[in-house]
């Protein structure tokens, strides 16, 4: 690939400039060093980070105006930052070069210097517009790194996904970006696996790089991050260890150094950082999160300069990731990923279909460092390098008619509940049955739904889940039928019925499995008498038909499921008195 590499020096009166070309053909090309003369203004900065994280929470009258005047300043300091290094002779001469090669071109930003790396480089423009849209990377990389690394990228690609959502930090729903990353790379088939870091803490990060010794050629931290200035560091906010009994996480601050340390055992080749800030450098580069990782022996860091918005973040994945799954260099698919942010600048002040947007220039927030060269972690995908995944005998996850199926989605797909959705997986490391209770109406089995859905997709119960609504009356019998069938299909009914309760149990204990037990209500004593049962209800509820037995019967079978075992069961209910022996109990509130 041609290179179009710019090493700056600081000296104690000014700032110079070199540029080196290398070729495709190997031959170098240099340029002499030139005076440097660009700066932001702290004004500047400020300026910036206003426009990208707070004028979207009050965009009218005056901020309007702000903003319209910032998106100028965008365009200004573009053009500005190409004057300042390509206006001498032979600088000229070589971008022309590097314009004229064929792809990939790299333009790098050489340098340790913290407030040349803080610059917004990918701004830089020509007459024709951004360099970045003519088909050319804009990269950082630390001048002061020397060691040369090689990077190897494994077959099927390994991502390790980091979703952290603690409690006492601002919360975002985790299934946007985590979504468009895994459709992006459906393409790859098996060749690819992704696997979640769950809990996402710092331990469990170290064991599950230690388990796979190297094996890994993404981690992927979705969070969010920070630049802490009084300590002079960049951070990521891990989640501590739940404490025992409690639902709630709190944050863990990983310092940029400490998170280095541990991902330069195992010369990662690609991290990425998508959250807020984790490019954010003073005077000490490697202060930061991304430049520490690079210098501490990660191959590439993607991280943000500034707080970036959900919907730019889905756009940004998607795309990178369908891009790299294509065979392109991790360069090539950011870049991919910029335009699409510029050809889709809509963003949303209020989710939903009617919800209001505005349009924001945020297509330069994307920051690439690179330690060495800029590698595909994907051959070429063809048509022949393609197999398809081998097709389970089952749906993981079905609303068909097959036993154990789910309801059809909500007319109007699924909104909201994305706190509790991921209260729900955080319960699910630990507790064995959890039970939704609210009144009629509140969309608790919608949610039960989508979190099968979702956790199931998401790799957490891995064998799938399946459906049983108690609406109609419900055995213990038909309890164990259809988890068994929905496992191991209609030979499991050809088992006695002893046999059935013996296998079931092993199947539940055995495999990570989710099953939904629907209108649990329906199975209570209260609501055998439909006065009571209307009190819970709009509407008179009929006599659902359990008797005492039943009811004992499927309690003991609760009892028996969940003492131990990798099974998991989520029930829906109005009330929260069930006579479930130890569920965990989680209330619904209102939308």
């Amino acid at each position: 690939m041609a290179e179009l590499r710019l090493v700056f020096q600081r000296t104690d009166t000014d700032v110079n400039v070199r540029a080196d070309f290398f070729g495709l053909d190997g031959n170098i090309a240099g340029g002499k060093p030139q005076p440097f003369a660009f700066e932001l203004e702290p004004d500047d900065y400020t300026d910036l980070r206003w426009y990208l994280e707070t004028f979207m929470d009050l965009p009218m009258g005056g901020s309007v105006l702000r903003a319209n005047r910032i998106e100028q300043s965008l365009v200004r300091w573009g053009r500005d930052l190409y004057h300042a290094v390509f206006d001498h002779g032979d600088h000229r001469d070589l971008i022309r070069d590097l314009i004229r090669a064929e792809m990939p071109r790299l333009l790098t930003i050489a340098t340790s210097d913290g407030e040349l790396l803080r610059l917004p480089w990918e701004l830089m423009a020509d007459e024709r517009g951004a360099l970045t849209r003519q088909d050319i990377t804009i990269r950082r990389q630390l001048e002061t790194v020397k060691q040369n690394l090689t990077y190897e990228a494994g077959s099927p690609l390994r991502v390790l996904l980091v979703v952290s959502r603690p409690d006492d930090a601002g919360f975002i729903d985790p299934r946007h970006s985590t979504r468009a990353l895994l459709d992006a790379l459906t393409a790859l088939q098996d060749k690819v696996t992704v696997e979640f870091c769950r809990p996402p803490t710092l331990a469990h990060l170290e064991e599950m790089l230690a388990e796979a010794d190297g094996a890994y050629d993404i981690v992927h931290f979705d969070g969010h991050g920070n630049y802490n200035r009084l300590l002079g560091l960049g951070v990521l906010l891990f989640e501590k260890a739940q404490r025992p009994g409690r639902m709630q996480s709190e944050k863990d601050p990983v310092r940029a150094d400490r998170l280095g340390n541990l991902l330069a055992r195992y010369q990662i080749p690609l991290v990425v950082l998508e959250a807020c800030r984790t490019s954010e450098v003073d005077d000490v580069a490697f202060r930061s999160v991304a430049p520490r990782l690079i210098e501490a022996g990660v191959g590439s860091v993607i991280a943000m300069s500034y707080a970036v918005h959900v919907e730019a973040a889905k756009i940004l994945i998607e795309r990178f990731y369908r891009e790299l799954a294509r065979g392109r260099t991790i360069g090539q698919a950011m870049e991919h990923g910029r335009g699409a942010l510029i050809a889709q600048p809509d963003r949303w002040l209020a989710y939903g279909p009617q919800g209001q947007t505005i349009q924001l220039q945020d297509w330069f927030l994307p920051q690439l460092y690179q330690r060495g060269g800029d590698m595909a972690l994907v051959g070429t995908v063809t048509q022949d390098t393609v197999h398809e995944a081998p097709v389970a005998n089952r749906p993981l996850f079905s609303t068909g008619n097959e036993i154990g199926a789910f309801p059809h989605p909500p007319l109007y797909d699924f909104h909201g509940r994305a706190r509790e959705l991921y209260h729900l997986e955080r319960a699910f490391r630990t507790d064995r049955a959890i039970l939704l209770h609210a009144m009629g109406g509140m969309g608790k089995t919608a949610l039960a739904r989508e979190a099968a859905q979702w956790l199931t997709r998401t790799g957490l119960f891995r064998h799938g889940a399946c459906f049983l609504s108690f609406e109609q009356p419900v055995t213990a019998e038909r309890i164990v039928q259809v988890l068994g069938t929905y496992l191991e299909g209609h030979a499991f009914e050809s088992l006695s019925q002893d046999e059935q309760y013996n296998r079931a149990r092993a199947l539940f204990q055995s495999h990570d499995v989710l099953m939904v037990w629907d209108n649990f209500e329906s199975a209570l004593e209260m609501f055998a008498d439909p006065e009571v049962a209307s009190d819970h209800a709009s509407t008179p509820m009929p006599m659902p038909g359990y008797n005492a037995e039943a009811r004992r019967r499927i309690i003991d079978l609760f009892r028996d499921w969940t003492q131990d075992g990798r099974g998991r069961l989520l029930i829906t209910c109005r009330p929260e008195e069930t006579g479930l022996p130890g569920v965990r109990r989680v209330g619904i509130a209102g939308l």
